[in-house]
């Protein structure tokens, strides 16, 4: 970090790298080119998954054309898709890994999810809670992918950190938030964030941070026994523990919600194929909220308070959407495709 910042100082701002060893691994290819026709492809490829989002669901048939259409002409407006484009973050690239995990999960292919989840722990935060509600659920599988391929990913990054770097990379984890730029809570659309603002002054950081651990066990164990290894992997059931996994992150940002691009996009193929009720009314308006929170929410404090809150809502309405009794007998990924039929 030390040498990175006195990089930054002499040729441009930047901030402190704190992705995982393996993450280097990506973005070497990139250092094969120019700094800005790296940049220029960077953001090129981030667009193009962008786009291809719906276009990928949309062949899985979990998505209609009208859908497919309406919501590649409304993306440019999900303010956290054009932050994490503009400031060059990986967090779209996530979306795209986190989108091909819950496919190969729904085809039954749990160890190439596991796979592509390890290569999402770039951002292990996000991931953990997926990799725990999915080993709990019995899809264990998932679990024997992410190591095997974690413990391969780290071997391979280990010539380009040294072994010391591996070691001592959660010990700089750690210590990050001593950093003068360290962590800004207050900016965090998540559960850390939402308590931060309502009990900071009153409660130390270190009863903040026990206090959200255990919160966030608790939410991560509820998701886990409403869900099993078929719900798992439904329209619904995913986007719950997307929602959840988001929520609960202990680190995240506005332009890590590009995240909620997929239970939004999964939801709203669900709600075209399903039978409407007006029981469902709540859940797509608290899907809507959440997209357009950060759109027409100002100043930046306010929406980002706004931001969880709405999160929360939509984590608790898909909670109860999820419990909502459905076929036993039958996989999720038939009774997506018979909905589809029928439609």
């Amino acid at each position: 970090w030390h040498s990175q910042l006195n990089l930054s100082e002499r040729y441009l701002p930047t901030l402190p790298y704190v992705f995982t060893p393996h993450s280097l691994l990506i973005f070497a290819p990139l250092a094969l080119l120019p700094y800005g026709k790296s940049e220029i492809l960077w953001y090129a490829l981030n667009a193009a998954a962008l786009l291809a989002m719906p276009l990928v669901l949309r062949s899985q048939r979990m998505l209609g054309d009208g859908v497919c259409v309406a919501w590649t002409i409304a993306f440019p407006f999900f303010i956290p898709a054009v932050l994490a484009l503009i400031q060059g973050q990986p967090s779209i690239l996530l979306l795209a890994l986190l989108t091909l995990a819950f496919i190969a999960l729904r085809q039954g292919c749990d160890v190439l999810s596991g796979v592509l989840l390890a290569i999402a722990a770039i951002k292990p935060q996000f991931v953990l809670p997926l990799l725990v509600v999915a080993f709990l659920v019995g899809r264990r599988r998932v679990l024997i992918g992410f190591l095997s391929s974690l413990f391969a990913l780290t071997l391979a990054a280990t010539p380009l950190v040294g072994w010391r770097g591996i070691i001592q990379y959660p010990h700089a984890l750690l210590g990050f938030n001593r950093m003068s730029d360290g962590e800004h809570p207050l900016s965090m659309p998540n559960l850390r964030g939402f308590l931060y603002a309502l009990i900071h002054t009153v409660i130390s950081n270190a009863h903040l941070t026990l206090l959200v651990a255990l919160v966030s066990v608790l939410i991560v164990f509820v998701a886990a026994s409403v869900l099993d290894k078929d719900s798992i992997a439904s329209s619904v059931g995913f986007s719950f523990l997307a929602v959840v996994s988001i929520f609960v992150s202990f680190h995240g940002y506005v332009h890590d919600l590009v995240l909620l691009y997929l239970p939004i996009l999964l939801l709203s193929g669900y709600f075209a194929r399903s039978h409407w009720s007006w029981k469902r009314t709540p859940l797509a308006v608290s899907m809507v909220a959440v997209f357009l929170v950060p759109l027409i929410s100002h100043p930046f404090g306010v929406m980002v308070f706004r931001e969880s809150c709405a999160i929360m809502i939509l984590a608790a309405l898909l909670f109860g959407e999820s419990i909502q009794p459905t076929p036993s007998t039958m996989p999720s990924k038939a009774i997506d495709e018979r909905r589809v039929q029928v439609s």
